[in-house]
């Protein structure tokens, strides 16, 4: 018979009490080893995630993406949260600026990457460059829709209608400065609010029309941004919107801030809120009993589905090279009106039955930016 050794050293000749505390040795050891796996995993992941992103240059007034190129990977969260701080950038003013990245994993592990961004002054020959494109755009689009017998207010108008029903609502747009998206407008007949504001100040500003430019004032940055305009024609300042809404009736040619504020009360509150300080005193008297709009529905109209007739959409590609393509001369003309001087017959760049459905093809805005 076989001792074990601690028989032999001891001189012990029991060997179910030795076989005993072998077997004791073994569990306790192996209690110690789930005891150390279960607080391995009871400290979970320790591992933080990696961020890896370069330098970035941009020119003054462009706008910049600050997730392109950034490369994110962590050992176990799949997806895990970016925060960025671009608070210290001003993409206006050329410089150096800090881009602080933050990744966070679902275990709470967090890495920090500070990179720089560096703004260079724009050339000169680019910024002339976009000027001589929509100062071109601009004539040929007013050389359809207007014409020297037409007074200031006919042709404000014929260019508020043009903007509405030419421009295709698709939720975004360069917003780096108004006339790269007037550019960005007039080549792709597509945008968003930001948009129809810039085309329009571009075209009105063309004819001699004053603008003063009006933006939302947002309770919080969750808010989406809105951009619009205040036009002076020579008889007071008024308020000009030409982004389509689906609510209800949505002209915005020239109105009053009452009767601005009655549209935004009744369908979107808040819509037109903006910082009173510094904007030119609005004129009260109303010039809407002066204006024929296309298909105009009453202020208090609930059923706002002629604005949605879902039979008429199409996807956005087609509709933009079917906008893109009624650019002629020869498309039908359409009647713009005021009642205090002579009918004038003008061209627009989409037919009466275009007209029907554009709100329809361009969608609900959002006020979005």
């Amino acid at each position: 018979m076989l001792f074990c050794l601690l028989c032999a050293f001891t001189g012990c000749n029991d060997e179910s009490s030795c076989a005993d505390s072998s077997q004791a040795d073994e569990s306790s050891s192996q209690a110690a080893a789930v005891t150390e796996t279960v607080s391995a995993a009871e400290q979970g992941d320790k591992i933080p995630p990696v961020v890896k992103a370069a330098d970035m240059e941009a020119f003054a007034g462009d706008s910049v993406s600050y997730k392109k190129n950034v490369i994110v990977t962590d050992n176990e969260d799949e997806n895990p949260k970016i925060s960025i701080d671009s608070s210290k950038v001003d993409l206006q003013t050329p410089g150096k600026y800090p881009v602080v990245y933050t990744v966070t994993d679902k275990a709470g592990n967090k890495t920090e990457l500070k990179i720089t961004i560096t703004v260079k002054k724009k050339p000169a020959v680019e910024i002339k460059a976009v000027e001589k494109y929509n100062d071109k755009r601009a004539n040929e689009i007013l050389s359809e829709i207007t014409d020297s017998s037409m007074n200031t207010m006919q042709k404000a108008f014929a260019i508020y209608l043009w903007a509405k029903s030419s421009i295709i609502y698709i939720g975004e747009s360069d917003k780096s400065n108004y006339k790269n998206a007037a550019k960005e407008g007039f080549e792709n007949m597509a945008g968003d609010c930001y948009t129809y504001y810039a085309v329009s100040k571009v075209l009105l500003e063309k004819i001699g029309v004053k603008t003063y430019d009006m933006v939302k004032l947002r309770e919080s940055s969750d808010q989406p941004r809105h951009y619009w305009l205040l036009i002076d024609i020579g008889t007071g300042w008024y308020h000009f919107d030409s982004t389509p809404y689906k609510d209800g009736y949505d002209y915005f040619f020239m109105v009053t801030q009452a009767e601005l504020d009655a549209w935004d009360n009744k369908y979107r509150p808040g819509c037109h809120n903006y910082a009173k300080d510094g904007v030119p005193e609005l004129s009260t008297k109303s010039v809407q009993s002066q204006l024929t709009y296309p298909e105009r529905l009453p202020m208090d109209d609930d059923d706002d589905s002629s604005n949605t007739d879902s039979s008429s959409k199409s996807d956005s590609s087609s509709k933009a090279e079917t906008t893109k393509a009624t650019t002629s001369k020869t498309t039908t003309s359409k009647t713009v009106t005021s009642r205090t001087s002579t009918s004038k017959t003008s061209t627009s760049k989409t037919d009466s039955s275009k007209t029907d459905s554009s709100k329809a093809d361009k969608g609900e805005h959002s006020d979005a930016a």
